[in-house]
């Protein structure tokens, strides 16, 4: 399920670094928020989504030194 929401990025990271065992993570990407995997029809709504959502939280958590950088991992270079 892909959720760029806050709440969602959150609980992710959340679940991440109970999974690792960890309290710190160096770098945390936004997967997937490209034209190729959610159409034309959908990307600026997602795009959006993902800008309000997972950045805001992902900058928060960088203010907070929860991690140390945020970057993107995308299929069209175009999104960068």
């Amino acid at each position: 399920v892909v959720d760029y929401s806050y709440d969602g990025t959150m609980r992710s990271v959340e679940q991440s670094l109970l999974r690792l065992g960890i309290d710190r993570i160096d770098l945390l990407l936004i997967h997937d928020v490209d034209v190729w995997t959610h159409g034309s029809e959908a990307i600026e709504a997602r795009f959006r989504e993902a800008m309000e959502g997972a950045y805001v939280a992902l900058d928060r958590l960088r203010t907070e030194r929860v991690i140390k950088g945020i970057g993107i991992g995308v299929n069209e270079a175009e999104m960068c």
